[in-house]
């Protein structure tokens, strides 16, 4: 009678304890598919982020790439380039380049474990920040992730909003020291290079003394 009683209570406690198993481990599987096609979109553009600096910085890496060896005659790298109309030109390359390779890419990616989870109605910004002595180019992905989980009382099936950005600084040094060389040109034609060389020392001074202070 007692094992009767036992093996009772096995099989309302399996009654409850499976279906809420089968159903976490499901929900784990579909985030967990979720979550691995977030990370390859975040792999995507990461690397595409990297080449478009790396473009900005050197704009015959695109030819380079290609097969073109730049020589004495064909170089187009010119001092104030993003500045100039050449500059503009091959920024928009850049980019255009970019936005060709993150889109051919998005629209390979499969579905991962389940039907129906590639990401949908991607929308990619892409834009390359000048700030005369610094720049930045930067991708920025948002995109939507149609789960195959349909919550109650809900007639379409649940989509998770995602987003991705990825900011990466354009180095190049000399284009740097031009630029800098040019702005300390303009500060001393307009009469501003005395007052900023006073007002640094003044933060200098300050920064020295907070220093002391916490020494």
């Amino acid at each position: 009678m007692q094992a009767e009683k036992e093996r009772g209570a096995i099989i309302m406690e399996a009654t409850f304890v499976f279906p809420i198993m089968l159903i976490v481990i499901l929900l784990m599987l579909v985030l967990g598919n979720a979550y691995y096609q977030k990370c390859r979109i975040d792999a995507i553009i990461a690397k595409q982020t990297i080449s478009g600096a790396a473009y900005c910085a050197d704009p015959q890496l695109m030819g380079i790439e290609g097969g073109s060896i730049p020589n004495a005659n064909n170089v187009t790298v010119y001092p104030y380039r993003a500045f100039s109309g050449s500059g503009a030109t091959e920024m928009k390359r850049a980019l255009g380049k970019v936005t060709e390779r993150v889109n051919e890419q998005m629209d390979k990616l499969s579905t991962g474990l389940f039907l129906d989870m590639r990401p949908k109605d991607a929308n990619i910004k892409i834009d390359y920040s000048n700030m005369v002595l610094t720049a930045a180019f930067s991708i920025e992905a948002s995109y939507s992730i149609q789960l195959p989980v349909r919550m109650l009382f809900m007639e379409d099936w649940y989509v998770l909003k995602m987003n991705t950005r990825l900011e990466m600084p354009v180095g190049s040094a000399t284009e740097l020291i031009r630029n800098t060389d040019m702005a300390e040109d303009y500060m001393e034609r307009y009469g501003v290079g005395e007052g900023y060389g006073k007002a640094k020392d003044k933060i200098i001074k300050a920064i020295q003394k907070v220093h002391d202070w916490l020494s």
